[in-house]
């Protein structure tokens, strides 16, 4: 690459990074206001999707590791649940778990069914691709003690599908899913409206003591 090429990259870099904390300013703050419009605020867990977190300081990420993992917001879930938990692993029958993924960029869908360490040049277009926030909730039909209980709840299943349709799972607990443009929500002003589908489903499936 021509020195003038990698100088206008490097503005791009500089811009991209730029634009990223920004975007981060605006979301992190929304995803915390979208628990607490839910009545689901006590965070629990958080994890990058598809790729690990950024490793320890004291773990060489020169070696061995994705450079995905230095972008961990690219695909990212938040868990949030109803009620404080007495310990990491109670999960006590009809309280409710909220899991917010955020899916900065869907390219990384590439993901899907082929686990490696993808160059995101091969991705589709950015602009055939969107960002948005998946919402999913999840309640427990027992009482347990198992480790990391409402974590097994949500790690050991699949997605559901984003059209706020209920299912089972098992007799461990339910699950539905909806999904929010976040062109959508110009202010936390505009968060009742666009959450009523998902607060609809609560009540229709008596989550949150509905």
């Amino acid at each position: 690459m021509a020195s003038v090429e990698l100088k206008e990259v490097m503005v791009d870099v500089r811009q991209a990074q730029r634009l990223m904390v920004a975007f981060y300013k605006r979301v992190m703050p929304l995803i915390k206001d979208i628990s607490v419009e839910l009545d689901c605020e006590h965070f629990h867990y958080w994890s990058p999707e598809r790729f690990n977190r950024p490793s320890k300081s004291t773990n060489n990420p020169l070696q061995g590791r994705w450079e995905w993992d230095m972008v961990p917001m690219a695909d990212t879930y938040f868990i949030f649940t109803s009620k404080p938990l007495e310990n990491k692993d109670a999960v006590r029958k009809n309280t409710w778990m909220l899991v917010v993924r955020l899916v900065t960029d869907s390219g990384t869908e590439a993901f899907n069914g082929n686990h490696r360490n993808w160059n995101p040049l091969k991705f589709k277009a950015v602009e055939q691709c969107e960002t948005r926030l998946e919402l999913y909730g999840y309640q427990s039909q027992q009482d347990t003690t198992k480790d990391w209980g409402y974590w097994d709840l949500w790690h050991k299943s699949d997605y559901p599908k984003l059209n706020g349709q209920l299912t089972t799972l098992g007799d461990k607990g339910a699950v539905f899913g909806c999904s929010v443009n976040l062109e959508d929500i110009s202010s936390t002003d505009s968060l009742p409206s666009v959450l009523s589908e998902f607060k609809q489903r609560l009540a229709e499936y008596h989550f949150a003591g509905e």
